[in-house]
């Protein structure tokens, strides 16, 4: 007996079968029951969740015997031939292998014949984008007047790419991708019914993996139940897709923060022996600290998806002040940027974790420089607990570093080494305040669209070079200007009333004044 894999043995038969989609759904069922038929659907959505499989309930929604209904009946000879995919009446069309305009030309030259059994001849046009130019301009006059016995149902994963023209004849559709829970709770329905054992954490691993598509979780799961010898475990899932490290990431968060240094680097040693992809570790570990500041900001933002992370989110979130999850995530960033320039991957997760040892928690003095907190702000003094070095006769000076204050402000931006919009940023803005490891700088409302993030983070990681050691970096957006370009506007107004000074005192201008009875008038423009 042929084996029919999962995802076309449980391809649902009727609208109440589709998992998720209920806004679709809801408005196939009213135009059916209210007989208020658009003549053409565009139905969008990524793969796997449900567009064809939508198309043909619908086809057998508008031709059951018993109908148009929405509820077909799945017993008459059209339901049946539409699930075996031999009824007369629908016409698929792969739109990826046959772009030409003399297939779309053929395919139109039956659009004015009636239907052979049923209502309604429909036109299912798979991945419609893939239609060239030519056979788009075709379609429209048949799409914008046609035939009353004809449905033309499309579907594509790429609506941007259809023509405005198309895309204003048809009724379009967008299918959400399904959700991690509603995928999980259809492959337990599935196993169920196919008396196969499972672990629910099992199924929650097979549905992230699978992104929003349903048709890819059936597929992850044939695989599982070839692997896993009809017994679903989190672990063989795991070792299948590759997840593992996902779980040992909050091992190595919790070993990094007790500073373990023992048990840390043997831990990687293992994930290496493992086959570990190291780049997907550390978006591991970066998702892992982001999922703890959600939960220190608000215990309800994080997802009830995933019990292993519900259990270690909460005791993690204790042991770590934002203040820190934010250094390390950026730590994380940083280090995931220089991964590919690595001798090897471990070599960079390893500089990534030794990192994130030496600044977790940060210590503020250092052998050259040490912080002092006052109400101005932050200064930095040097120290020299040993002696200066020799090199080539010649004593080796240490940097000079400005203190961070709102007067020293000017004076540190032309040493940050900054260009671009970076610099412009760093000279619109100004000090706010700074406490621990956390500076907050202040810019005007209107420079707003300067502070994107990847400007903030070249802005604090030369702050970071300059200080010697990572700063974290927010801004707050104030009404009016910030003090580098007020005093430039001051600058300008006293430069132009001088220069007007000057030119009144010129005879030759008197003259002209006193002929024409005109007086000088400033016609500055306000900046902004």
């Amino acid at each position: 007996m042929n084996y029919s894999v999962l995802a076309r043995k449980w391809r649902p038969k009727s609208l109440q079968e589709m998992v998720g989609q209920e806004h679709i759904l809801t408005i196939i069922a009213n135009s059916i029951q209210q007989n208020r038929l658009h003549h053409a659907y565009l139905f969008c959505g990524t793969r796997g969740v449900g567009k064809t499989t939508l198309a043909r309930i619908f086809t057998k929604c508008l031709n059951c015997e018993a109908g148009p209904t929405a509820t077909p009946c799945n017993q008459c000879t059209t339901c049946l031939q539409i699930d075996k995919g031999i009824y007369p009446d629908l016409i698929e069309i792969d739109a990826a292998s046959r772009t030409k305009v003399e297939d779309t030309r053929e395919l139109l030259d039956n659009v004015q014949y009636a239907p052979t059994s049923g209502k309604y001849k429909v036109y299912l046009i798979d991945e419609v984008h893939m239609l060239s130019g030519h056979s788009f301009n075709a379609l429209l006059k048949t799409l914008e007047e046609p035939p009353e016995h004809v449905k033309f149902l499309l579907a594509t994963t790429d609506p941007h790419k259809l023509p405005v023209t198309v895309l204003s004849r048809c009724l379009k559709l967008s299918l959400k991708m399904l959700t991690i829970s509603q995928i999980s709770a259809h492959l337990a329905t599935v196993l169920n019914a196919e008396n196969i054992s499972f672990e629910p954490a099992a199924l929650l691993e097979i549905a992230q993996a699978a992104q929003g598509s349903m048709r890819d979780g059936l597929s992850l799961l044939d695989q599982a139940i070839a692997f896993c010898d009809n017994t679903i475990t989190l672990e063989h899932v795991s070792a299948l897709l590759g997840t593992e490290t996902k779980y040992l990431n909050i091992l190595l968060l919790e070993l990094l923060i007790d500073k373990d240094n023992e048990k840390i680097f043997p831990l990687i040693q293992s994930m290496e022996e493992k086959d570990c992809d190291f780049i997907r570790a550390t978006d591991d570990l970066l998702d892992l600290l982001h999922h703890i500041a959600l939960y220190q900001k608000n215990p309800r933002l994080i997802s009830k998806d995933d019990t292993r992370l519900l259990e270690a989110i909460p005791r993690l979130s204790k042991k770590l002040s934002a203040e820190d999850v934010q250094l390390l995530y950026q730590i994380g960033l940083s280090g995931k940027r220089d991964l590919p320039y690595a001798p090897t991957l471990r070599v960079g997760f390893e500089m990534l974790i030794l990192r994130a040892l030496d600044f977790y928690p940060l210590n503020f003095a250092s052998e050259k420089k040490t912080l002092t907190f006052t109400k101005e702000g932050v200064e930095l003094s040097e120290i020299s607990p040993t002696p200066p070095l020799q090199r080539e006769g010649k004593q080796e000076r240490t940097k000079a570093v400005a203190p961070l204050t709102p007067e020293a402000w000017p004076t540190i931006v032309s040493q940050l080494n900054l260009k671009g919009i970076t610099l412009t940023l760093a000279n619109q803005a100004s000090i706010g305040k700074m406490l621990n490891h956390r500076l907050e700088l202040s810019l005007s409302e209107r420079h707003r669209s300067l502070c994107n993030e990847k400007q903030q983070q070249l802005l604090a990681e030369a702050i970071t070079e300059y200080v010697g050691h990572p700063v974290l970096l927010s801004f707050s957006f104030i009404s009016q200007d910030a003090p580098v370009e007020t005093q430039e506007l001051k600058k300008d107004t006293t430069i132009k009333k001088e220069v007007t000074a000057d030119i009144s005192k010129d005879s030759n201008l008197q003259q002209l004044l006193e002929m024409f009875d005109a007086d000088i008038h400033n016609t500055t423009n306000k900046k902004g």
